[in-house]
């Protein structure tokens, strides 16, 4: 037990009482000596860089998960994950010795709260003093959607949380 990191010698003496005969074994302790994957978070983007501990001299690391994650370079310790789903995505690092034997893994949660993505109909052009405003409706749980006056926007919303509404009221120019 508690053998050292790195290269231990034991040797194994026999004695008659006259002469002495040794022989040596030496045991190589891989074992990782530390491992972290950083700290569990929430955000509110599908990217964040990660936080782990970094590899040892002797020793590789790599990220992994489960999922649409993707990392910009999975052996970097403090890499980009990208394209994270919805909630809770569970990462790992992992590392080995320079072997490649005594793997060790570490896990972290980043969970993405970031709404869905608001797209709306494009730029118009009008006659009149009426528009359907148009956009995607809230995908994920608990989301909600509101259409609000910008830069001195004039006009009268309908339903301001509908994602298709009427406006009307429109004032001339750019609105």
């Amino acid at each position: 037990t508690n053998l050292s990191p790195g290269v231990n010698v034991f040797q194994w003496t026999i004695d008659n009482g006259l002469c002495t005969n040794d022989d040596e074994v030496q045991i190589y302790n891989n074992q990782i000596t530390s491992i972290n994957a950083g700290i569990d978070r929430e955000i509110c983007y599908n990217t964040t860089q990660m936080a782990a501990l970094a590899p040892g001299s002797d020793e590789t690391g790599y990220w992994s998960a489960f999922g649409s994650a993707t990392f910009d370079n999975p052996s970097v310790y403090n890499t980009f994950v990208r394209n994270l789903d919805p909630g809770p995505n569970t990462l790992t690092w992992t590392l080995t010795n320079v072997d490649g034997t005594c793997p060790v893994s570490d896990d972290v949660e980043i969970t993405n709260n970031a709404p869905t993505i608001p797209v709306v109909s494009p730029d118009a052009e009008i006659c009149s003093e009426v528009y359907t405003l148009l956009a995607n409706a809230p995908t994920n749980p608990g989301e909600t959607g509101i259409w609000t006056k910008e830069f001195g926007a004039q006009g009268t919303i309908a339903d301001p949380t509908s994602n298709i509404t009427v406006v009307s009221g429109i004032g001339a120019g750019p609105n």
